[in-house]
């Protein structure tokens, strides 16, 4: 609760106070004109009274830790919350005081002051989102020519997506909305008109020369979805399309940044994936978080998510200077939409260089590491194992060391389903930099846990991108095999369970998310041409390429000797398992190899290095 006020909000703590006093003195001038009289009386006690309450009300709701010009409608209601602490609280201290104020005048002060408080923000948004838009369109006037937009969805996500537009300067590219409600057709949502229906959908892009969609209806059924994509792609099949996530409902940010091309979720109806945010706030608010591997699709999706928890610090280190400066540039536009003060550091930053490691650690002290650093490409790795050892193993290694040495409280090593039976290198690397995790468990007071998930849309190398790219350049689809199957969920998904998972973790912990059922990717690649408006096959042509090096007709999450203990939250499992004397002792082998070691072995040497340490590996061999 207590925090301090930064310099720049101390122009508000003068604002209200400065109103709080005119709103006391205009409500005695009303009713008790006669206690202004005299310099010391209790009319002047009053108000300084309110002011000083209204002050430390809005100060203990966190009102003067808000962006204003940012700000929801959960904001305003923080600011109501505050006004009415210090309402309680100058009535508290007027009665034990024994001040005389008629209950009249009390009444009209807290909402006269009240009112002006909102009011005041109101208009300062609403200024610096008319001068934002203005700088922006000045900016940007010539960009983009004859941009047509219609929303999908005249509810809440609608209007801050108009919002967003406005402020910045491309308000009149939004031609209008529509609607599953045939009511709202006529009415007006932020200036912008209702035009019809979503069953109207193909009929309003053609009569209003619409060359752009953004589906605003997180809460839409799938069906519902997939429906307005075609209709709205019914005369160009390349129609930018983007759709605002169901997950983004767990948050009252802006929505604008959360916008992302269609994808998997239209496809497959996939449900809605609950998180427990009590447990989530509670674990990260005001902590120091470290997280490898932030470059990279999960490791950049943490750093985002985290920061709407609030942490007081988030370390961000990546090997990639190319990726981390979009990292940078990404979180540096993303802190404008979230009320949060977190601070940022950046680090490039190998985690198998263990004295640049050991000194980022000693310099941050972050309280939690989310360990994400990984090489992850199967077929890349297979012809690189001795890169894919150094990295996954020595660099996890290397963290743990540093970790434990830093005094860091927790440490979650993000793994993957390929890590279960694994017929690649890299599945393999990551079984052995699970058992790692697991072993330094306990080490220096640190607990440690390992998330592991299936495949994940939009990461890297993923499928659906590949797909897309191909589609627009008029195909073919290249499929491995028709009876290959994975897991999907999306990013934002994934990520905020294994912030979830590692919530509920107590030491030596293995999760495993439940991904839901696992679909064959040659289903995949034809839902998504007939999303696009073609005909698999006919307009778009499926060609199967053959299982590459390291990959399996489908995957898993666990074995058979791990069995599944339910979580506070159902998509979350913990696994019990018994380390054995075998994984010890590979453990051991593993701490006593130098890189120098992994050097010099050949490729065959390494891979039956791995069988031994890994008894499960089964190097592919084709089928």
């Amino acid at each position: 609760m207590l925090h301090s006020i930064k310099p720049n909000k101390l122009k508000y703590l003068a604002a209200d106070i400065t109103l709080v006093l005119f709103g006391g003195v205009t409500s005695l001038a009303l009713f008790r004109r006669e206690l202004l009289a005299g310099p010391y009386g209790s009319g002047l006690l009053f108000v300084l009274l309110v002011a000083a309450s209204f002050a430390v009300g809005v100060y203990v709701s966190q009102g003067y830790r808000i962006i204003w010009r940012y700000s929801t409608v959960r904001d305003f209601y923080r600011l109501l919350q505050g006004c009415v602490i210090g309402l309680t609280v100058a009535s508290l201290v007027m009665f034990f005081a024994g001040i005389p104020v008629p209950r009249q005048a009390v009444l009209v002060a807290f909402i006269l002051s009240t009112a002006l408080l909102v009011l005041y923000r109101v208009i300062l948004r609403d200024v610096a989102y008319r001068r934002e838009g203005r700088a922006a369109s000045s900016v940007g006037r010539g960009k983009k020519p004859g941009k047509r937009v219609l929303i999908a969805g005249a509810g809440e996500a609608g209007r801050i997506i108009i919002s967003e537009f406005e402020r910045h300067g491309m308000g009149k590219t939004i031609i209008g909305l529509v609607d599953d409600h045939s009511r709202k057709v006529g009415t007006l949502l932020g200036g912008k008109p209702v035009l019809g229906t979503t069953d109207e959908m193909a009929m309003l892009v053609a009569q209003y020369d619409i060359n752009e969609v953004i589906i605003a209806m997180p809460s839409a059924p799938q069906p519902v979805q997939r429906r307005i994509i075609r209709d709205a792609r019914s005369e160009n099949p390349m129609m930018p399309v983007t759709i605002l996530p169901p997950i983004m409902k767990t948050f009252e940010v802006a929505l604008t940044p959360e916008l992302r091309s269609i994808g998997i979720d239209e496809l497959l109806g996939r449900d809605e994936v609950p998180v427990d945010l009590d447990a989530i706030a509670h674990h990260y608010q005001g902590g120091h978080i470290l997280v490898t591997g932030a470059g990279g699709s999960i490791g950049r999706e943490l750093c985002r998510q985290l920061l709407k928890f609030e942490p007081a610090s988030l370390i961000a280190v990546g090997r990639g200077e190319f990726s981390m400066y979009g990292l940078q540039n990404d979180l540096t536009e993303y802190m404008k939409y979230i009320p949060s003060d977190t601070r940022i550091h950046y680090y490039i930053a190998d985690v198998n260089d263990r004295v640049r490691m050991k000194g980022i650690v000693e310099e941050r002290r972050p309280d939690i590491v989310f360990h994400a650093a990984a090489h992850k490409y199967v077929d890349l790795m297979e012809e690189n194992p001795t890169e894919a050892f150094r990295n996954n193993v020595l660099g996890t290694r290397a963290i743990l060391e540093c970790a434990g040495e830093g005094g860091v409280q927790e440490l979650v090593l993000v793994s993957t389903d390929k890590a279960v039976r694994p017929v690649s290198v890299m599945g393999a690397t990551k079984r052995v930099a699970e058992m790692l995790t697991d072993n330094w468990n306990g080490k220096n007071g640190m607990r440690t846990a390992v998330v592991r998930f299936g495949n994940v849309i939009g990461s890297r190398g993923s499928v659906i991108p590949l797909f897309q790219k191909q589609i627009e350049t008029g195909g073919p689809l290249t499929v491995t095999h028709p009876d290959m199957t994975r897991y999907f969920m999306s990013i934002p998904e994934s990520v905020l369970l294994i912030l979830n998972a590692a919530a509920y973790a107590s030491g030596a912990d293995v999760f495993v998310l439940d991904m839901g059922e696992q679909y064959k990717i040659d289903e995949v690649a034809r839902n998504l041409v007939r999303l696009y408006g073609y005909e698999p096959d006919r307009d778009i042509q499926i060609e199967y390429t053959g299982i590459r090096p390291g990959e399996k007709l489908y995957e898993e999450l666990w074995y058979e000797n791990e069995s599944m203990q339910p979580t506070e939250n159902p998509r979350i499992f913990r696994l019990d398992h018994d380390s054995g004397s075998g994984e010890e002792s590979a453990v051991q082998r593993v701490l006593n190899m130098t890189p120098e070691d992994i050097q010099a072995m050949t490729h065959d040497e390494l891979k039956a290095l791995l069988q031994e340490l890994v008894p499960e590996y089964k190097p592919y061999e084709g089928i």
